[in-house]
């Protein structure tokens, strides 16, 4: 433990790291803040005007249908009679500043949505039967991978249409926290950050050759390079995405987190039977291994360049190549790389939006679970990997590790290095 907290020591030791750290995460704050604002001038009623409402509506929702009946009726009325028919009674019984309209349009589009769920469902297992009577025309034989992935669409979103119950709410909070994807470009230069000072400073420094020819200077320090690092981009995942939470909390507030996720716009199709407070736990789960696995192969690498700048350009063409592929057009919608990427697995909403999976021969997994299982091997490899490159020691090193003591430490009459 102690190895590992020398090496948490150094990584927070240096100042740019700190500096970097910091600067990245006012920068996402301003930025968070700024898009809630921006998103709340679009809003039609403000979040805690409408969750005022929809309450009042779980509490009386007689007096809101007759509100509701009286208020078309006058409506009718203004035009049967030209639009003569003056002000509406109820035109502002909920707000002084917004119109019953808007509070009723807002409600009629919530309940629908909710109402007409089981027949979205339902046309997504129906295509998918109609494509599995197709393919048993063709002769596709029902071990085949396309066979087995229609199925398994039946699967899953009769699964859906069985057990997810979305509540009658007004959802607010979670979509927009969602929908903001930029801290994760923060989390990860910032691992990048942390990840090249690891093993490069060492070098830099030229005590690298000491290091390891200490006693436990190879397979322990390895590891404890790996087991702080690990932690660090975990911590570092979480306090940004964690801060993110609580901006877009305080700007809206969150609606109920045991609500099923199809309550969000977007998951209206997402087959997993998961609350809202769930999926947000998974979304940190992706962030915290996808900050690891870019760690780790930084680490790697920087293991191999040996030198401070040219990892760096390689994490950052890491990050670069994953926003080009999350980013670009694909003409068809289950295209792997579009996913398989760091950006696109924290992002999390594509992968999860809608029934999507992998062939594994001949085996349809579904791509968050794919890729997690990818994602946590890569990063046992690259481990594995540092570990390995690290705990080798040429005879150069060891040449220069004996010349660095001697050159440093006395001898036994005052000369340098007779008793090493």
């Amino acid at each position: 433990m102690k190895y590992v907290c020398f090496e948490l020591r150094k990584i927070f030791g240096a100042k740019y790291v700190w500096m970097i750290a910091a600067a990245m995460l006012a920068l996402n704050c301003a930025l968070a803040l700024y898009t809630a604002n921006e998103t709340k001038k679009n809003e039609m009623i403000p979040s805690d005007v409408a969750v005022d409402f929809f309450r009042l509506c779980a509490d009386d929702p007689d007096a809101i249908r007759e509100n509701y009946l009286a208020f078309m009726k006058n409506i009718a009325g203004q035009q049967a009679g030209g639009g003569e028919g003056g002000e509406t009674p109820t035109s502002n019984t909920y707000s002084d500043t917004y119109p019953d309209m808007l509070f009723y349009s807002l409600l009629n589009s919530t309940d629908t949505s909710f109402r007409t769920y089981g027949d979205d469902i339902e046309d997504v297992i129906k295509t998918a039967e109609t494509n599995l009577h197709e393919l048993d025309f063709a002769g596709t034989p029902h071990e085949s991978y396309a066979y087995r992935n229609q199925s398994e669409v039946v699967r899953a979103y009769t699964e859906a249409r069985k057990n997810v119950r979305i509540g009658f709410e007004y959802p607010h909070g979670w979509g927009e926290y969602f929908a903001y994807d930029a801290v994760n470009i923060f989390i990860l230069i910032v691992t990048l950050t942390a990840a090249s000072t690891v093993f490069t400073s060492e070098l830099g420094a030229g005590i690298l050759p000491v290091i390891k020819a200490a006693r436990r200077g190879r397979g322990t320090t390895a590891a404890a390079k790996i087991a702080a690092l690990t932690a660090v981009s975990a911590a570092v995942a979480l306090i940004f995405a964690l801060s993110t939470f609580a901006i877009f909390g305080i700007s809206f507030g969150y609606s109920s987190p045991y609500n099923a996720i199809q309550v969000i716009n977007g998951h209206r199709l997402d087959p997993h039977v998961i609350s809202v407070g769930e999926y947000f736990a998974v979304t940190l789960l992706l962030q915290v291994l996808s900050a690891v696995l870019l760690s780790l192969s930084v680490l790697a690498v920087s293991v191999v360049f040996g030198h401070f700048a040219a990892t760096y350009v390689f994490g950052l063409g890491v990050i670069g190549v994953s926003f080009l592929l999350n980013g670009i057009f694909y003409n068809h919608a289950n295209a792997a790389v579009r996913y398989f990427n760091i950006i696109s697995t924290m992002n999390a909403d594509g992968l999860f939006e809608r029934y999507r999976s992998v062939n594994v021969f001949g085996f349809p997994v579904e791509y968050p679970i794919f890729i997690a299982a990818v994602f946590l091997l890569l990063s046992v490899l690259l481990a594995a990997v540092f570990a390995l490159v690290y705990s080798r020691a040429s005879s150069a090193e060891r040449f220069g590790a004996h010349r660095t003591l001697g050159r440093r430490l006395p001898g036994k009459k005052g000369g340098a290095g007779e008793g090493i």
